[in-house]
């Protein structure tokens, strides 16, 4: 079933009487900006005067070609010409001429009040709309549709013009903070990767927050390993962490966790478990953010669902700074059709939306393709399925090794692409993965 809904279907004259019909005409035939952010909001057949949407209608048709309202001269004209080409019938003619004199006469001076009457109007009819197929889809129990069918809704006319940067007039603004950073006085606002190196050659000075990083790489080259290190190093800097594992079981996190924060390998975790468990409660009292481990099947956990925990978790007084998803290619979209790479692009898309909207810094992973697992350094073109989820995330960084390097515990993260920054650095590091440390330490940056 569509969730499309038509917000145009409902008489005008359910809220609004013949005399504001008209005024509402006058906008429309001859406010351009006013036509122009109204045209999806209001048709002809929603007047209740006949006459009046005759008006519209020819108006209507004049936007589609000229995408603008004519203006007195050539409205008059456009109704002549529908006059004598019987498109207005004759009989109505003595009724046409009588609006169109009051629209032309209309004063065009509340522009921005009949602009927000028509943007409630059409959001109220498009959500009670949505509600009833909202009913329909959860009968059905398709209950994301449901929730998705209703966010549309509030969505139909909805503009925020408080919601907005001055370029021009924040130029002292932005040169204050630079000052700051300059002097080391301005806080960064990104997350720590925990790595001081790496820190240093990001544009947030750490993971940015309403931003998406990707962790690219092949089978068994340490992604898992990678945003379990990243987690506890923001936990121990005091931000909150949701850590969302759809492949690795929350028991296999947690111990991976306990050998990366107690320095034990993980073959040592029983018989050093009273040492594991001291230094636990050390970190702990010590005062560290949360470290929340939530785990979920692959293919089921959704954008929507995501939306749900963090704010199940606000309401228990709990706002994440960070969310580390391991790993996105497990998660579903939202809707799900026949057009798998379109429902992948849609699902990265909200996930990312979703941290802007709350303010996280999104951590997750994509598999590099054949390719890139034969290449020595895997770039843009290596991520496997996709293109575009290197074009949705923020950041990319690949993690790469040669089978020497490998041996020597080493490798290489290669940042392959950045919205806000120049790409192309190479951070070497040497790594302790028995002890679930994907850094170690920063051996060189290049």
């Amino acid at each position: 079933m569509t969730t499309e809904f038509e917000v145009t279907s409902v008489p005008l004259s359910e809220k609004f009487d013949s005399g504001f019909q008209l005024r509402l005409a006058a906008y429309y035939c001859r406010d351009t900006n006013f036509l122009t952010m109204t045209n999806d909001l209001v048709s002809p057949e929603q007047f209740e005067n006949k006459a009046v949407a005759s008006l519209v209608m020819i108006v209507n048709k004049h936007f589609r070609l000229y995408s603008q309202a004519p203006g007195k001269k050539v409205l008059v004209d456009l109704v002549k010409k529908a006059i004598e080409s019987k498109r207005i019938r004759e009989e109505m003619k003595p009724d046409v001429l009588v609006s169109l004199k009051e629209i032309l006469s209309e004063p065009l001076t509340d522009s921005k009040y009949m602009l927000d009457q028509v943007s409630t109007f059409a959001r109220n009819n498009a959500l009670d709309e949505a509600l009833m197929k909202a009913v329909e889809l959860k009968e059905k129990g398709d209950f994301e549709g449901a929730v998705a069918v209703v966010q549309k809704a509030m969505l139909v006319g909805a503009s925020d013009s408080n919601n907005y940067y001055d370029y021009y007039e924040e130029v002292d603004t932005r040169t204050e903070r630079r000052d700051a950073l300059e002097k080391g006085e301005d806080v960064p606002t990104g997350i720590t990767t925990g790595i001081r190196a790496l820190d240093a050659i990001l544009y947030h000075k750490g993971w940015g927050r309403r931003e998406m990083t990707l962790i690219m790489g092949g089978a068994k080259a340490g992604k898992s390993t990678a945003l379990g290190d990243f987690s506890i190093a923001a936990s121990d800097a005091g931000y909150n962490v949701l850590y969302v594992t759809l492949e690795v079981h929350a028991r296999i996190i947690s111990d991976r966790a306990d050998a990366r924060v107690s320095d034990t390998s993980m073959d040592d975790l029983v018989k050093a478990r009273e040492a594991v468990r001291s230094a636990i409660l050390a970190k702990r009292s010590g005062g560290v953010g949360k470290l929340i481990i939530v785990e979920r099947p692959a293919g089921t956990f959704t954008p929507n669902e995501l939306n749900r925990l963090i704010h199940d978790f606000r309401a228990k007084g709990v706002k994440f700074d960070m969310v580390a998803l391991d790993y996105l290619d497990l998660a579903r979209s939202n809707r799900v059709t026949n057009d798998r790479r379109a429902d992948e692009k849609d699902m990265y898309t909200d996930f990312r939306g979703l941290a802007d909207k709350e303010d996280f810094a999104l951590l997750t992973a994509t598999q590099t393709n054949r390719d890139g697992m034969g290449s020595e350094t895997a770039g843009i073109t290596h991520v496997a399925d996709n293109i575009e989820k290197i074009r949705i995330a923020d950041l990319t960084i690949s993690i790469n090794k040669t089978d020497e390097e490998k041996a020597k515990g080493e490798a290489r993260l290669f940042l392959a692409a950045s919205r806000n920054q120049r790409g192309d650095i190479t951070v070497r590091v040497k790594q302790d993965l028995d002890k679930m440390k994907f850094v170690d330490k920063v051996l060189d940056v290049f």
